[in-house]
């Protein structure tokens, strides 16, 4: 199996950076001046702080320092933050990565002995707990606190009520883990009041709060609100833009708790929203994947090491007729078939046995124009990532998948500590089941 989140996180310490290059005496870093606010942007945010899920903090000088020669390692080895997308592929906002300025300080930082400079008041009563933020018009909460059963990870999905009598458009999204040891990912559904019976069905056949799930919400939503991994902050969707929920609908909150390396601990987890009653663009989280592979054209043969499968198609052709079989999906009135839309930012998702996965537009003209390269997949690491700048689909062009597995038999999966046995995989929702699916934000032209 790949490396797990917290053994990313154990070393990540270690990578942490930001954009300051200030100096207290010439020729000199420091700690307060110009360590301090990069770790604060690129290491502890839910963490490496206290009660994050990182193992200790970076939040205080002293942390840092007790932990100098892994930060060093991590540097040096360019592994921390997670930053899963190749920067050869396109430009993203909010990118985590380092640059080679900022390596750059901090290997000079620790060559000078580590420095700490004069505290400032920013940096003396930095924050080293994890906290909620502020600003946000909604908030959803599980209704009661939920203790992880399953070990190394437990996949449970928890009903919320959305509880508004009149159309929204989500604009902007944080989740909030309640325990952050343990919360390893968020993923938000929203289920139309039609289908609300059937997750209700689900919640009450599984004991404790919420159900057992894995890959999904257990059916096909009618659309989806953000989704959340570690060192991912608030998500704002492009000015103008926004997810559309009708009233009575029900938010579905997956989430990922991993106690392979922490004690099982209640949770309490919420997700806070931007919502405005109209936006100039009704925005879309659409996935994108080959239909056929669904009802089992997707095979990875047993003992495989290198299996690909890709897709590539219009996916415009589609929106009309999925929308009329499940409304809210896919956009259906000002992108028809054959009509431009904007690309706001794309995403991928595989299971244990992925190993490198891209999504790119083809254009009319030959072009290859890269949305997303995930050149060393881990499932532990997933997210959606924004483009700097929107793109244009245009007519005549098509959307790629391609998706790479590893079923060799050392890389199969521990299950209840047990490697499993290489075997024929195909599309499912099961832990030992695989997909290849794309998604992307998307509104009209």
């Amino acid at each position: 199996m790949k490396g797990y989140w917290v053994g990313f996180c154990a070393l990540g310490a270690l990578y942490c950076s930001a954009n300051s290059t200030s100096s207290n005496v010439a020729n000199e870093t420091a700690y307060h001046q110009d360590i301090a606010p990069l770790f604060a942007q690129k290491c502890m945010s839910l963490c490496h702080v206290v009660d994050g899920i990182a193992p200790f903090s970076l939040a205080t000088y002293d942390d840092v320092y007790s932990h100098r020669d892994a930060v060093n390692f991590a540097v040096t080895h360019e592994l921390m933050p997670p930053w899963p997308p190749s920067n050869d592929c396109t430009t993203y906002r909010d990118n985590r990565s380092l640059t080679a300025s900022e390596i750059s300080m901090i290997q000079d930082w620790l060559k000078q002995g580590a420095p700490p400079g004069t505290p400032t008041p920013t940096t003396s009563n930095t924050n080293n707990s994890v906290t909620t933020s502020t600003g946000f018009n909604k908030r959803i909460a599980m209704s009661e606190s939920y203790t992880p059963r399953l070990s190394p990870d437990d996949y449970r999905c928890f009903v919320l009520d959305w509880n508004e009598q009149t159309v929204s458009y989500v604009t902007g999204f944080r989740a909030l883990p309640g325990s952050a040891s343990v919360v390893h990912h968020i993923l938000t559904f929203v289920i139309a009041a039609k289908d609300a019976a059937k997750y209700a069905n689900l919640d009450a056949k599984d004991d404790g709060p919420g159900y057992s799930c894995f890959g999904g919400p257990g059916g096909l939503p009618s659309g989806t609100l953000g989704s959340w991994a570690p060192g991912q902050g608030i998500i704002h969707y492009p000015e103008g833009t926004g997810i559309k929920v009708e009233a009575g609908a029900k938010i579905i909150m997956q989430v990922h708790y991993n106690i392979g390396h922490h004690d099982a601990v209640m949770d309490m987890t919420a997700i806070e929203l931007n919502t405005a009653p109209q936006v100039d663009r009704e925005g879309f989280i659409i996935p994108w994947t080959n239909p056929l592979w669904l009802s089992g054209q997707m095979t990875i043969p047993a003992l495989e090491t290198a299996v690909s499968h890709s897709f590539n198609d219009d996916p415009t052709k589609y929106f009309e007729p999925i929308a009329k079989i499940w409304p809210g999906l896919w956009p259906k009135g000002p992108i028809k078939n054959n009509t431009a839309f904007r690309m706001y930012s794309a995403n991928l998702h595989m299971h244990l046995l992925g190993t490198h996965s891209t999504l790119s537009i083809l254009r009319q003209d030959s072009q290859v124009d890269c949305l997303l390269d995930i050149p060393q997949w881990d499932f532990h690491w997933q997210g959606d990532y924004f483009f700097k700048d929107y793109k244009v689909f245009n007519p005549g062009d098509r959307l790629k998948i391609t998706c790479n597995w590893d079923n060799s038999a050392v890389n199969q999966p521990f299950i209840h500590n047990q490697q499993q046995t290489s075997h024929d995989v195909n599309w499912g929702e099961g832990t030992t089941d695989e997909m290849c699916l794309g998604g992307i934000y998307i509104t009209a032209h």
